[in-house]
């Protein structure tokens, strides 16, 4: 009964099942596996892993934040004028719902900025932040 409510399946080493055990977990669709090498349990038990892993799909990481120490219009284009604080900012990372378009330290475009680093960032689309707001960017993990 607890295999059914959690929608689990019952794995077995080297056991016997009784039969009206067996009926009630054919009855209620409750998989039962019963291996007799070890090994075959633990074979098992790591695809599962894998196909969950899988599954799962890809994981998202920050890879740092920043705090806005002021916003700009610069020729129709909003910019963020930011400190990094922890971690690190790259092209390409999202902040909320947008993406980082445009990194400069000073007037030279980068590619990532790091802890410590005053930059200036656009994010496409430009997202509502203001002086004191602090930022997460994140990414995809490899």
């Amino acid at each position: 009964q607890t295999a059914l409510a959690a929608g689990a399946e019952i794995l077995g080493f080297n056991v016997r099942i009784g039969s009206n055990v067996a009926k009630l977990a054919e009855m209620e669709k409750v998989r039962f596996t019963n291996f007799r090498i070890i090994y075959q349990l633990f074979d098992y038990l790591k695809d599962v892993q894998e196909k969950k892993t899988i599954a799962q799909g890809p994981k998202i990481i920050e890879t740092g934040q920043a705090t806005v120490l002021k916003v700009f219009n610069f020729k129709g284009t909003i910019v963020y004028g930011c400190l990094v604080t922890s971690g690190k900012i790259k092209l390409g990372d999202a902040v909320q719902t947008a993406k980082v378009s445009s990194l400069q330290v000073g007037k030279a475009s980068v590619d990532e900025v790091k802890k410590d680093q005053e930059f200036g960032l656009v994010l496409a689309p430009p997202i509502d932040l203001k002086a004191g707001d602090i930022m997460s960017a994140t990414a995809i993990e490899p």
